[in-house]
């Protein structure tokens, strides 16, 4: 809930010399919105355009709810003069407009900001963090992974007279991205979680996205606090130019220290925390200690006690798509279609090895393409597909223009069961009578993928 401010004040904070005008500029904001589907009363909306579709289309309906006022494109203002009952607002650009808003907006607030970007694990981490922090503080978070340069500054925008710290997620695909958002947000604390192989279209190489992640740190005040992954060689390069940091390991010498101590029958890692705590995580993946430790710098920095740390982590449950461990009839669902990379499949299909030896089924896996990898990409699904039969694969259903490599790659290394498919229907409907008691599967494809619709069909159906 935005700062309850008076809409003149509010307009100027665009950057905007524009008087609303009798009787609107006087009257306070509610709230700002981007969309009238949710919109309440005595809100501002942004009339943003994106690729399907243009905000001022909406216009009437935004004024029908009760907006106190419509932020425009000044050529389109002319076109909802007529009958308004509220302010109409013509700028340049409504998204920079919002940006500016934003980032002044932040600048009235003397609040501590924490910064979070890498390849993988930004949401998760941001929610681990969010979760140790509120033990002790009043924290503004990103909502789920609203991370870019529409999501962040609705994200800042949350701040009010009594939030402590701030936890903002950062994502990129693109040179310069992060910078940006830096220059909205004004962090004084980064953390860069993994740097790995994500977006390689865009990026061209491992050590280009590097680069862009490094853009955080760069981005950091002289006086700023990086907390630095010194199992990452990359971030621990990126991090040299940053004077205060924090270093979390599980492997090196760090001021945050874990030690991996096992995982149980549910995937789930347990670590001991500075050699003085165990932690037993609810989410599955060994991978996700690191996300852990990065939680717990941050909490320990923030004077959080290591038991109250502990208690946070054991309690935080896997975000949407992101790890999700189901059952269906007997067999095991593990839902991990958020994203996918080489990084995260192998991290994922590390975990379905573990998971198998623990149940008497096969190791089911089902995987759509890893997008956005450029000139890499048949060589990244050929060498993931032989990841997958290396890890005990013994079934594998594949979608997606990639599915020839995937095969090729599981194929040559020894896996013998694979299923191509066009249609994602098809495929859960093969799935739901391949499926044996016991087995454990996992769903895992790139967003763009949305490989969750094959769970979402396999709930409605009712086995015999």
């Amino acid at each position: 809930m935005v700062k309850s401010l008076p809409l003149k004040k509010f307009i100027r904070l665009t950057g905007e010399k524009i008087n609303p005008g009798a009787p609107f500029r006087d009257k306070i904001v509610g709230s700002i919105s981007i969309d009238t589907r949710t919109l309440k009363a005595g809100a501002v909306y942004f009339a943003l355009r994106g690729e399907l579709f243009d905000g001022h289309t909406f216009i009437p309906q935004a004024m029908a709810k009760g907006a106190l006022a419509c932020v425009v494109r000044k050529d389109r203002q002319g076109e909802f003069l007529s009958g308004r009952q509220g302010s109409i607002i013509g700028v340049d650009d409504p998204l920079f407009s919002l940006q500016q808003l934003a980032g002044n907006y932040r600048a009235m607030f003397a609040v501590p900001v924490l910064a979070i970007t890498g390849t993988n694990g930004k949401t998760t981490t941001k929610e681990m963090i969010a979760s140790v922090l509120a033990q002790k503080y009043k924290i503004v978070k990103t909502p789920g992974n609203l991370n870019n340069h529409i999501g962040l500054p609705l994200s800042l925008l949350q701040i009010e007279d009594d939030t402590e710290i701030a936890v903002i997620e950062m994502g990129t695909n693109h040179f310069g991205e992060i910078e940006r958002l830096c220059e909205i947000a004004r962090p004084d604390h980064g953390l860069i979680t993994n740097i790995g192989a994500g977006h390689l279209e865009f990026f061209g190489s491992v050590d280009d996205v590097a680069g862009a992640k490094a853009e955080l740190f760069k981005s950091l005040p002289e006086d700023g606090l990086a907390f630095v992954n010194a199992d990452d060689s990359r971030i621990m390069a990126a991090a040299k130019i940053v004077r205060q940091q924090i270093r979390y390991s599980l492997h090196h010498d760090a001021e945050v220290r874990g030690e991996f101590l096992s995982l149980n029958p549910e995937g789930c890692a347990g670590f001991r925390l500075q050699n003085q705590v165990e932690v037993q995580l609810q989410v599955p993946g060994e991978h996700q200690i690191s996300n852990a430790l990065a939680a717990a710098a941050v909490g320990i920095y923030w004077h959080i006690p290591l038991n109250d740390i502990a208690t946070a982590l054991e309690n935080h449950r896997s975000f949407s798509k992101r790890m999700e461990k189901h059952e269906w009839h007997g067999a095991a669902i593990l839902l991990d279609a958020y994203n996918s990379n080489p990084d995260s499949l192998r991290a994922a299909l590390a975990t379905l090895s573990h998971l198998i030896r623990t149940r008497q089924g096969r190791a089911v896996a089902v995987l759509g393409d890893m997008l956005e990898l450029g000139e890499v990409s048949e060589a990244a699904h050929e060498k993931a597909g032989q990841e997958a039969a290396e890890a005990g694969v013994t079934l594998l259903l594949l979608y997606g223009d990639f599915a020839a490599a995937f095969e090729r790659g599981f194929t040559r290394a020894g896996g013998k069961q694979v299923r191509v498919y066009s249609d994602k229907s098809t495929l859960a409907g093969d799935l739901q009578t391949l499926l044996q008691n016991g087995d454990v599967v996992l769903i895992k494809g790139s967003r763009g993928m949305a490989m969750e619709t094959i769970w979402q069909e396999l709930q409605t159906v009712t086995r015999q």
